[in-house]
């Protein structure tokens, strides 16, 4: 089932207008679409269908499969005010198409939350009539600066300060991260945690600005805390009244806070960096969360799907290069997530096809491998896969390649986790040197090695005052902080 199709990404158009016609003999398939068209999608002229990529992909499935349509006519504005049992202004349909994420079964849910949150409001007559945003901020505004100024009490001299720090949390979002905010203001954690706590969280029994959501886990063993907004009232409250004249500065040093906390790896604020980042005028900041957006948790199934698609029917040489990769578009996903089991499954099953992987692919393969094995501890199977990887870029690419220094980076990684430093600093070191005659010079791989020798040359220093020896075979418990603080970049 695969819900408003016109907003599904890439994957899941090729998966369907590509269905081998071996496969669907061999198994009856069911897929269930929805979409929103203008008409029945069989009424829709040819160029509208050419001119649209999700109607093109319908139309060659059609071509293929046997296909049945249900076409259901849109709901009108009378049909929302009969069901509500009021009469709708002009712009309610619109209203109510935001809030309820376009889905009209939860009209009555959506219907509840506008008149909490003034979204909707009755004029003398007792007309319903939608409320615009800024209003709605408007009527909020004093009810909840009254709130937090009641409950800081004698603790007055903190609301400038408690103030500015939920300016910051709504341009982060509707859900935003202590951490990130901390970075942002260049405040102690601690009092940002403090304040939010004591003073703004709802209750069962008591209103408030933010309510504590479970802590997330970035990266490693490292968490974050997140809150979010009791209602969109609340936010826009801190949305709109936010600095306007420093609001550009406010999106651009949030945008760089949220890089530093979740390490620029976490696939939920990758649609807030992308936003901010063209906010302030940094298109080629944003471009790399656009591309990152193609492993996003809904779309695995679709890639899962391909897989298994392309693997029932492959034959050829370049058919077995397709699975392959798809192999390792599903690796990289699992890494991502921190799902490290899977990765090696699929990395192995990469390796195990049966035809020849060219020279040039094989290193990625085994250094998904070893990832996945290192980060589930099992840092002497990695060893040998991490050093066969780099064996096979030395040969195809050369010594100076950034596809060797991607490897001698991860091996040192993974040498420092065993707590082998000089040897660790020794790969790191050479893989500076590469990458600082290959890059330019403020290109964020180079940072990520230069903190990561830094962060070794502190190891040895501490290993010589308590003279301890330099033991490879010696592993420490749990995986070490440095590939989750400092971050392996991947192939």
């Amino acid at each position: 089932m695969l819900e408003r199709l016109e907003y599904a990404t890439e994957e899941w158009r090729t998966l369907l207008s590509s269905f081998p016609v071996a496969f669907l003999n061999q198994l009856p398939l069911l897929v269930i679409t929805t979409l929103t068209t203008p008409t029945p999608f069989v009424a829709l002229a040819a160029t509208q269908i050419e001119a649209d990529p999700t109607y093109k992909t319908l139309s060659l499935l059609q071509q293929r499969v046997s296909t049945t349509e249900h076409w259901l006519p849109a709901v009108t504005v009378d049909d929302v005010a009969a069901f509500i049992g009021a009469t709708a202004s002009a712009d309610l349909p619109k209203r109510l198409h935001e809030w309820g994420g376009g889905q009209p079964v939860i009209i009555e849910d959506v219907w509840t939350t506008w008149i909490r949150d003034e979204v909707v409001q009755q004029d003398a007559t007792g007309r319903w009539m939608s409320a615009k945003p800024n209003d709605i901020a408007d009527g909020q505004h004093d009810f909840f600066h009254d709130l937090l100024k009641a409950r800081l009490g004698a603790e007055h001299d903190d609301w400038e300060f408690l103030n500015s720090l939920l300016g910051y949390a709504a341009i982060e979002g509707v859900t935003c991260t202590a951490e990130v905010i901390s970075e942002a203001v260049s405040v102690r954690l601690d009092d940002v945690l403090e304040l939010f706590d004591a003073y703004t969280l709802a209750t069962d029994s008591t209103p408030g600005v933010l309510t504590k959501l479970d802590e997330r886990i970035v990266s490693g063993d490292e968490v974050v805390t997140r809150y979010r907004f009791t209602s969109l009232a609340a936010w826009r409250v801190w949305a709109r009244y936010t600095d306007d004249a420093n609001v550009s500065e406010r999106q651009r040093t949030i945008a760089d806070a949220l890089e530093v906390v979740y390490h620029g790896a976490d696939d939920a604020v990758a649609e807030r960096l992308i936003t901010l980042f063209e906010a302030t005028d940094q298109p080629k900041r944003a471009q790399p969360y656009r591309v990152r957006r193609q492993y996003a948790p809904n779309n695995v199934l679709a890639l899962l799907w391909q897989l298994y698609l392309r693997r029932s029917v492959a034959e050829t040489p370049y058919e077995w290069q397709g699975v392959f990769n798809l192999h390792l578009e599903i690796a990289s996903f699992y890494i991502d997530t921190a799902q490290y089991a899977k990765a090696e499954q699929q990395a192995r099953a990469a390796l195990e096809l049966p035809y020849a992987i060219p020279k040039t692919e094989q290193a990625r393969a085994w250094s998904y491998l070893a990832t996945s094995l290192q980060y589930q501890g099992d840092y002497s199977a990695a060893r040998p896969m991490y050093e066969r990887a780099l064996a096979i870029d030395e040969k195809v690419y050369g010594a100076n390649h950034p596809e060797v220094a991607t490897n001698l980076n991860n091996l040192a990684l993974l040498l420092y986790d065993l707590q082998d430093f000089a040897h660790a600093q020794r790969l790191m070191q050479r893989a500076l040197a590469i990458l600082e005659q290959t890059l330019p010079p403020n290109h964020p791989n180079i940072q990520t090695v230069r903190r990561g020798l830094a962060a070794i040359a502190a190891k040895l220093r501490e290993q010589k005052r308590r003279n301890v020896p330099n033991v490879e075979a010696k592993q420490r418990q749990g995986l070490g902080d440095i590939a989750a603080k400092l971050g392996k970049f991947k192939k």
